[in-house]
C-alpha cells in the first residue's frame, strides 16, 4: 500500500447507510416519513424528494452524500437544492440508525463501519495529528462476531466493523502507544490511509489519543488512564456490566428463546451421575444442649439441604411446541428454571465418607461422585486460604450453574442472572445454618480448575459460581 506519489493514492470516502433492521415508511400526502428501528420510531416531517430518496438508498447500503446528485459536491448541490442544506439535521436526528462507513471511493471497497449501539450514539470523527501516540483503548477487544471481525469498547456507543485487513493491523498494533506515523512506516500503509482509519476509530472511542498538554514525548499520558471514573473499573468487568444490562447492546434482550433451534431444555434437574445414592433425612434428631452447636452429621446436613434448596413441586409451562419443566424451591430464581446446583466436598461429617458428593433436589438425596482425592483435597485447602481458616473446612459446598438452563431463555442477561441466585440461594442457606446452629461463611472466591477437576464438571456447560464453608458451631 505504499504510493510513489499523493495523487496515485486512493481517494477514500465517507458512506452512510441504516442498520439492517430499520424500516423506513413514507407518506405521500404530508411529506412525512418514519423511521422504526430497535430504540422506537423518529419521524421527520415537511420533507422532500431528496431527503427522501436518500433515506430509500441508505436502506440498501452504504451510499455518498455526495452522490445524491450526481456530478455535484454537497456544497455546490445545496445552491441548486435547498433541501440538501437539511440533511445534516436528517441524519443527526437519526443518527441512532446510521451506520458510518469508510471507503474507497473508486472501488467502494469498505474499509469499516461504525455500527451504532443505542439511541443516544453519536459519531464525531476528528482528525488526529500524526505525531500525537494513539493507543487501543484499554476497554476495547477485537474479536470475531457474526462472521467478521469487530473491534468493540464499553466506553462506545458503536461497534466497529473491519472490512479491510490493514485495519485490523492497526487496531492490534496500538496495545503500545504510536503515532500515525510510526503506524505507516511499521505496516507499510500510506500515511494518510492510517490517518484517516485512526481518525474513525478515535471517534468511536475505540484508540484514544495522548495529552498533549500533560504528555512527555517518551511517556505518553491518556485520560482514561487517570479518569477516576475508570480506573476503578477492569475491562472484564465493565465489559459484562453493558452487556448484561439493555441499552448499549444491540442483540436481543430478555426473554427471547435465542438459542430454542440449537440447544435443547434442559431438564428441571441436572440428570443422575454415576455412583449410590444415598436418602437424606428431611429434619435431624438434635440432642444437644440449647444454645450448643449442633455436631456436623448426615442428619445436620439434610435438614440444611432440605430446607434451603429442595425442590417443594414441578409443574410445565408450555410454549408454543417447546415444553419446560420449572420447579418450586426456597429460594427465588428466573421463571421456574433453578439453573444452580450443589456439590457437597466433606472433609469431616458424621455418616458420610470423605469425599465429594452431588445433590439431587427432587430426590432430596446425595451421589458420591468418582473424582480425584487430591483435587477434592487441593479445593478443600484453597477454601480454607480464602477465609484464612486454621484448618480445612469440615464441609464446602460449591455452587454450579449448568447455563443452558438460563441462556436459552434470557439472552445477554442470563450469566447477570445466574449470579443473582448465587446470592439468593447463599443467603437462604446461611440463615438456614444460623437456625439450625451451624457457622456458614460464604467465600469470595473460589478456583475454577480445581473445581472442575474435583467435580468433573463438563466446562463450560456447567461452571462453578459461588461457595459456602460449613462448620459446627
Amino acid at each position: 500500500m505504499r504510493f510513489e506519489r499523493d495523487d496515485q493514492l486512493p481517494e477514500r470516502r465517507r458512506l452512510w447507510s441504516l442498520r439492517e433492521d430499520v424500516l423506513v415508511e413514507m407518506t405521500t400526502e404530508d411529506h412525512e416519513v418514519v423511521v422504526l428501528g430497535a430504540w422506537g420510531e423518529t419521524r421527520l416531517t415537511n420533507t422532500g424528494p431528496t431527503v427522501r430518496h436518500l433515506l430509500q438508498r441508505m436502506t440498501m447500503g452504504p451510499v455518498s452524500l455526495e452522490n445524491v446528485l450526481p456530478g455535484r459536491d454537497l456544497a455546490e448541490a445545496a445552491e441548486f437544492d435547498p433541501e440538501l442544506s437539511k440533511i445534516d439535521a436528517v441524519l443527526d436526528a437519526l443518527s441512532s440508525y446510521v451506520v458510518q462507513s469508510l471507503a474507497f471511493e473508486e472501488t467502494g471497497e469498505l474499509l469499516l463501519s461504525a455500527v451504532p449501539l443505542e439511541r443516544n450514539s453519536r459519531l464525531d470523527v476528528v482528525p488526529v495529528p500524526v505525531d500525537v501516540p494513539v493507543r487501543l483503548s484499554r476497554f476495547a477487544a477485537i474479536r470475531s462476531y457474526d462472521g467478521g471481525l469487530f473491534v468493540e469498547s464499553a466506553l462506545s456507543r458503536y461497534r466497529v466493523g473491519v472490512h479491510w485487513r490493514p485495519v485490523g493491523w492497526i487496531a492490534s498494533s496500538l496495545g503500545s502507544p504510536a503515532t500515525i506515523q510510526e503506524l505507516a512506516g511499521s505496516l507499510d500503509v500510506a500515511e494518510p490511509i492510517v490517518a484517516d482509519i485512526v481518525a474513525f476509530l478515535v471517534g468511536a472511542r475505540m484508540l484514544v489519543q495522548a495529552d498533549r498538554a500533560t504528555s512527555r514525548p517518551d511517556a505518553p499520558r491518556f485520560a482514561e488512564d487517570v479518569d477516576p471514573r475508570l480506573t476503578m473499573w477492569p475491562y472484564h468487568e465493565l465489559m459484562f456490566h453493558f452487556r448484561s444490562r439493555n441499552g448499549r447492546e444491540d442483540t436481543p434482550y430478555g426473554v427471547a428463546a435465542r438459542y430454542r433451534d440449537r440447544v435443547p431444555v434442559l431438564p428441571v434437574v441436572k440428570p443422575a451421575v454415576a455412583g449410590r445414592q444415598l436418602a437424606l433425612p428431611r429434619r435431624s434428631a438434635r440432642t444437644a444442649d440449647p444454645g450448643t452447636a449442633p455436631e456436623l452429621s448426615l442428619d445436620v446436613v439434610g435438614e440444611l439441604l432440605y430446607r434451603s434448596a429442595s425442590i417443594r413441586s414441578v409443574r410445565e409451562i408450555s410454549d408454543g411446541d417447546v415444553v419446560t419443566v420449572v420447579s418450586d424451591r426456597p429460594y427465588p430464581s428466573s421463571g421456574g428454571l433453578y439453573e444452580l446446583e450443589l456439590y457437597l466436598a466433606v472433609d469431616r461429617c458424621a455418616g458420610l465418607d470423605h469425599s465429594v458428593y452431588h445433590y439431587d433436589p427432587l430426590a432430596h438425596a446425595l451421589t458420591r461422585l468418582d473424582t480425584s482425592q487430591t483435587a477434592m483435597d487441593e479445593l478443600l485447602e484453597d477454601a480454607q486460604g480464602a477465609v484464612g481458616g486454621p484448618a480445612r473446612p469440615p464441609l464446602l459446598i460449591v455452587i454450579t450453574a449448568r447455563v443452558g438452563r438460563l441462556s436459552r431463555q434470557y439472552c445477554n442477561t442470563a450469566y447477570a442472572n445466574t449470579l443473582r441466585h448465587v446470592g439468593l440461594l447463599q443467603a437462604t442457606v446461611l440463615t438456614t445454618a444460623a437456625a439450625i446452629g451451624l457457622t456458614c461463611h460464604a467465600t469470595a472466591a473460589g478456583n475454577g480448575e480445581l473445581t472442575v477437576d474435583a467435580l468433573n464438571l463438563n466446562w463450560p456447560a456447567e461452571v462453578n459460581v459461588g461457595e459456602l464453608m460449613i462448620d459446627a458451631g
